[in-house]
């Protein structure tokens, strides 16, 4: 996955924010990620069902 963020960020132009969720049984659990200060990544790795943006993306299946 760290591959995959690494490819993305040097071939899109202008990603500041790039993370890669995973579904654990009732939560989206942040895999890996660039861009994101240590104290926000704590806040926002594991993020339980169905709260927030990242699971309306989730269940949606379309990136933001």
């Amino acid at each position: 996955m760290d591959n995959a963020i690494s490819a993305t960020s040097e071939n899109i132009d202008g990603i500041e924010h790039l993370g890669i969720y995973m579904v654990e049984g009732e939560e989206a659990v942040l895999k890996s990620y660039k861009g994101l200060p240590d104290w926000f990544y704590k806040k926002i790795r594991r993020i339980p069902y169905p709260k927030g943006y990242i699971w309306h993306t989730i269940i949606e299946g379309k990136s933001r």
